[in-house]
Order: C-alpha cells, then sequence, then structure tokens
C-alpha cells in the first residue's frame, strides 16, 4: 500500500464530499434591484446550464417570479415549461399566482427549492445539503419532480446482464442502484455521510501508519511480532483494510456495468492500495 494511491483515494472521497450543489445561482438583490432592500430577496435563476448563455434581450413577460416564503427566484418560464409534467413547468402553476406579490407564491421549504430549480436547470437531481431526505422526498412529490436515473441504471444493468447471461429484473435493478448511491454520493442519505465520514478517517489513519512505519523508531511496531504493540496496531489495520475490502466489493457489485468498474481509475488504484495487505 503506497501514500500515493491512498492519497488520492482521499482527495476523491473528500472531494466527493465537498462538491459544491449549486452549479450557477445568480446574485442576490432586493425586489427593487438595489442589494440590501428591505424587501424581499430575489434570486436570478438562468436558463439549462448544458445550454448556452442567457439571452441578454430577455422582456419582463418572458421572466417567471416565484416566491417561497417570502424569498423571490426569478427565472424564465421556457426554462420551466421544458418540463410540462411538472408543477411548475404546467398551467397548474396558476393556482398559485399571487397578484398581490405579482408572483408564484408556495409555503415551502426554501432550502429545498434551490435544488428544485437546480432541477429545471439540468434535468439532473442534486439533493439540499443538511436536509431531511425525507423532506427532500416530500417536496420532490409536491412539484412532480421526476428523475429518470433510475431507469437509465436500470437499462444499463440489463446490457451488462445480457452480456454475462444473467436476467434480473426492475426490483432488483432499484436496490442495486440504491446500495450503488449510498456508495457513491454522501448526500444520499444520513447513513451514507456516516458511511463516507468514516471511510475519509480510515484513510488518514492508514496514511498515518504508513508514515509512522517509515520511521526507524516505531517501525518495530509494525514488523515485530513480539513488540507489545504490533497486536493492536495490526487489529487497527485489519479492520481498516476490511472495511475497504467490502466497500470495494460492494461498488463493484452494483456498478452498472461490469467492464466499465475497471476504466475508473480510482476503483483501480483502490484495488492496489489494498492488495499488498492481502498478499504479504
Amino acid at each position: 500500500m503506497s501514500i500515493y494511491t491512498i492519497g488520492v483515494a482521499a482527495a476523491q472521497h473528500i472531494g466527493a464530499a465537498a462538491t459544491p450543489q449549486l452549479k450557477k445561482i445568480g446574485n442576490h438583490v432586493s425586489e427593487d434591484g438595489v442589494n440590501g432592500g428591505n424587501k424581499s430577496r430575489e434570486r436570478s435563476i438562468g436558463g439549462s446550464l448544458a445550454g448556452s448563455e442567457q439571452d441578454v434581450t430577455l422582456r419582463a413577460e418572458d421572466l417567471c417570479r416565484i416566491n417561497i416564503c417570502g424569498e423571490t427566484f426569478i427565472t424564465t418560464y421556457k426554462c420551466l415549461e421544458e418540463y410540462p409534467h411538472t408543477l411548475l413547468g404546467s398551467p397548474d402553476r396558476e393556482k398559485h399566482f399571487c397578484p398581490e406579490l405579482n408572483a408564484y407564491y408556495f409555503n415551502r421549504n426554501r432550502a429545498c427549492f434551490e435544488s428544485v430549480m437546480l432541477y429545471y436547470q439540468t434535468g439532473e437531481e442534486y439533493p439540499p445539503l443538511n436536509i431531511d431526505m425525507d423532506l427532500w422526498e416530500t417536496e420532490k412529490e409536491f412539484y412532480r419532480l421526476e428523475f429518470s436515473d433510475v431507469k437509465d441504471y436500470a437499462i444499463s444493468i440489463e446490457d451488462s446482464d445480457s452480456e454475462t447471461g444473467c436476467s434480473c429484473r426492475g426490483g432488483f435493478h432499484a436496490k442495486r442502484k440504491a446500495v450503488h448511491d449510498f456508495l457513491q454520493n454522501p448526500r444520499s442519505s444520513k447513513i451514507a455521510t456516516v458511511w463516507h465520514t468514516v471511510d475519509i478517517i480510515f484513510i488518514c489513519v492508514s496514511i498515518a501508519f504508513l508514515v509512522m512505519e517509515t520511521d526507524p523508531n516505531l517501525n518495530v511496531h509494525f514488523t515485530s511480532k513480539t513488540d507489545e504493540y504490533y497486536n493492536i496496531i495490526y487489529g487497527i489495520n485489519s479492520f481498516v483494510i476490511a472495511f475497504f475490502s467490502i466497500d470495494l466489493v460492494l461498488r463493484l457489485a452494483t456498478w452498472p456495468r461490469f467492464f466499465s468498474f475497471w476504466k475508473n481509475i480510482f476503483n483501480v488504484l483502490d484495488i492496489l492500495s489494498i492488495l499488498p495487505f492481502y498478499v504479504a
């Protein structure tokens, strides 16, 4: 196990846990257009992130104002109507129009609404940080947001299974994807956050052990079975390696395509980092 491989793995997991959710959200301005105004805050939310830059010739009637418990978000009707099956993208939103505010008013969670707007920008799910996932599920149901990643993931698994001659059903696909999201996305649930936190801690422990092992004064604790600290250090190292091994096996078992697993350099580095423990 090398310091380089574990260091790269640490960067991978820390980076995954620290990835920001909001890719493009405009400046906060007051209702009259001046920062620090006394009226409700507004956020200018642009069109699709994957598309071209915002059209600077937008007219006032092209803009849609949405007020979430006093905070106003501004986007375009075109952006919303790209998803006509949703509440905001369908004529049903007119039931929530408030003439006094000149905006669509919703008494909903504001932190979750940022993730709702990201759905209209990207078509993908970016769960809010530090928000109970049950609350996020409730908000998704209210706004009628639908994500196709479960279906796409199932198709990928079916293609993989057809190559190996394995026949699986949708229920198995959903469970398999749930495990995959648990291992890959620390924001998928509170337990996933704990799992990734423990993973990072164990990576730091492994790096510390590697550094200590290079010290001639401490090396005896790692190599001499008669040393009083050998069994303690070996036990901790074995537990850490067992955790890494379980994580790796589950990732391999739930990866959408078997061969694409080996194309991911971090998966290969993870295998190389624990392999010396088993062959030594």
